[in-house]
């Protein structure tokens, strides 16, 4: 993986040197306050706070709750077997994927098992007729992982680490609606592109110059390890129609990316639209 550089911010310095002094502390204070700690071995670990946890849980019970409450009071009062009126017109999304825990494997025994968690996404997209529609989407997601190194020396045990990984889809999609009806099976498959950020410095960069307004002022800048990388995704659900402004979609994809030792994800979806 190469750096991918992360904005800091304007400030005023004494000198370059300052500048990149003052960028190594604030990154070691940031990683304190987001729970980086190392413990008397060599082993490192980041962790959430037990509250925090709770409310994510909480939050993805009450989406999942909220939209099978709706899908199913949409089934007993609307007309699902009525035509639909969505041709020749938009569909606009916001999204949720929910992926499980997994593993990818690395070279000599490394890997890193990633936390579960919930996605957030917006999408939007034209329906040619009754049947197909072409679109565009964007995600992104934040999980914990913990990773374990193996090291060159072989009389060494392995070590961990732990860190939180950002990661973000933009791609073109397409969907089959089987049935040109409010309530539809479909299918769908994406292509696009994927960036991956560990969240692990890689180096640190500064620049100090004289500006007109705030005098001398100093610039800088913390890269992190990180990927892009090519990115794909098919799957299937059903779209029910609760108006004919408002929809809701459940299905399951699969979604890989072009990066080595990445397995693919089963993902759960759940996206609430209008059709304009």
């Amino acid at each position: 993986m190469g750096p991918v550089t992360r904005n800091g911010g304007l400030q005023h310095r004494d000198s370059a040197k300052e500048v990149m002094e003052q960028g190594i502390s604030e990154r070691r204070v940031h990683c304190r306050a987001c729970g980086f700690a190392r413990s008397s071995g060599p082993v490192f670990h980041i962790h959430r706070t037990i509250l925090g946890q709770e409310v994510r849980i909480m939050i993805k019970r009450i989406i999942v709750s909220f939209t099978l409450v709706l899908l199913c009071a949409s089934a007993t009062s609307a007309g699902l077997g009525d035509p639909t009126m969505r041709a020749m017109r938009w569909d606009f999304t916001v999204q949720t994927r929910y992926i499980g825990e997994h593993t990818w494997t690395g070279e000599q025994g490394s890997s890193v098992a990633v936390n579960s968690d919930l996605g957030w996404g917006f999408g939007f997209g034209y329906n040619i007729d009754e049947r197909f529609n072409v679109g565009f989407f964007f995600n992104w997601r934040s999980a914990d992982y913990v990773a374990t190194v193996v090291p060159e020396d072989t009389e060494e045990d392995n070590k961990t680490y732990g860190n939180w990984l950002e990661t973000g889809v933009m791609a073109v999609c397409a969907d089959w609606y089987i049935l040109p009806k409010r309530i539809t099976p479909y299918v769908t498959g994406a292509v696009g592109w994927a960036f991956l950020d560990t969240n692990i410095p890689a180096d640190l960069y500064g620049a100090c110059w004289y500006d007109p307004w705030y005098g001398y002022v100093c610039y800088s800048d913390i890269a992190t390890y990180g990927q892009n990388a090519f990115s794909y995704s098919f799957g299937a659900g059903v779209r029910l129609e609760a108006t004919e402004a408002v929809f809701f979609r459940v299905g399951y994809e699969y979604n890989g990316v072009s990066v080595d030792g990445a397995e693919g994800l089963n993902v759960l979806r759940i996206d609430g639209g209008i059709t304009m």
